[in-house]
C-alpha cells in the first residue's frame, strides 16, 4: 500500500510540470536525506543514482560497471507553513567514484568522487504530510563540473527535480527520511563532440 501511494504522489508530481519534454532523459536516484527544523537551517540529500532501462537514457553517457554516481542536494530552509518547506538557495552535484561505495553510515561517501556537474538549485519546496509521505520539486542550472561541455550552453538551464519522500520507520539511522526522485533537462540533449584542431579539418 505504501509503495502504491509513493507512486501515486510521484505521478501528481510529474503532473505539476508543464511539457516534461525529455522524459526519456533522466538521473533516476534514490536516497538519503537531513532535514532541517527552522529558517536557515540545511537540507542535505546524499543520492546515488540507479542505470536506467531503454528507453530512458541519462542525460550524459555514464559508465555504471565502472563507476558509482552520487546525487548531493543542498538547500537552505527559507520559510515553512504546516506541510510545506520553502528553500531560498541551494546546490546539486553529481559525483563519479570507482573506489568508496556509498555508505550512509559515513555521508564523506558520497562526495568523494570527481564532480562531473554541479549546479544552483531554486525553487526547491518539500511537501511533508502526517501520512509520512510527501513529494517536492525545484528547478536547476548547472553551472560547474568537469562534463559541464558534454552538452551545449543552452542546455544546462531549466532542469527540473522531481522527488517522493517517506519519512517513515525505514530508514538509516541518522536521517529523517528516504527520497526518490528523477533529475530532468527541460530539451533533449543532443550531446556536443569536442574536436582538435587537426580533427576539424579532417573533416573537410
Amino acid at each position: 500500500m505504501r509503495n502504491r501511494i509513493t507512486t501515486t504522489l510521484l505521478l501528481a508530481a510529474l503532473a505539476l510540470v508543464p511539457a516534461l519534454a525529455a522524459a526519456d532523459q533522466v538521473f533516476d536516484f534514490d536516497g538519503v536525506t537531513v532535514t532541517p527544523a527552522a529558517p536557515g537551517e540545511q537540507l542535505v540529500a546524499s543520492c546515488v543514482v540507479k542505470d536506467v532501462l531503454p528507453p530512458l537514457t541519462t542525460p550524459i553517457p555514464l559508465d555504471f560497471a565502472a563507476h558509482e554516481y552520487t546525487l548531493v542536494v543542498t538547500a537552505v530552509l527559507d520559510s515553512a507553513t504546516a506541510y510545506t518547506q520553502y528553500f531560498s538557495s541551494g546546490t546539486v552535484a553529481l559525483y563519479e567514484d570507482d573506489a568508496t561505495p556509498a555508505d550512509p553510515a559515513d555521508p564523506s561517501t558520497y562526495t568523494d568522487g570527481t564532480v562531473l556537474l554541479s549546479g544552483e538549485l531554486d525553487h526547491l519546496v518539500r511537501n511533508l504530510f502526517p501520512t509520512g509521505l510527501g513529494s517536492g520539486s525545484g528547478s536547476l542550472d548547472w553551472t560547474g563540473g568537469e562534463r559541464l561541455g558534454t552538452f551545449p550552453e543552452a542546455d544546462r538551464y531549466g532542469w527540473t527535480l522531481l522527488f517522493t519522500l517517506d519519512a517513515g520507520v525505514d530508514r538509516a539511522v541518522g536521517f529523517d527520511e528516504t527520497w526518490e526522485g528523477t533529475l530532468a533537462p527541460a530539451t533533449e540533449i543532443v550531446a556536443a563532440e569536442e574536436l582538435t584542431w587537426s580533427e576539424l579539418k579532417a573533416l573537410y
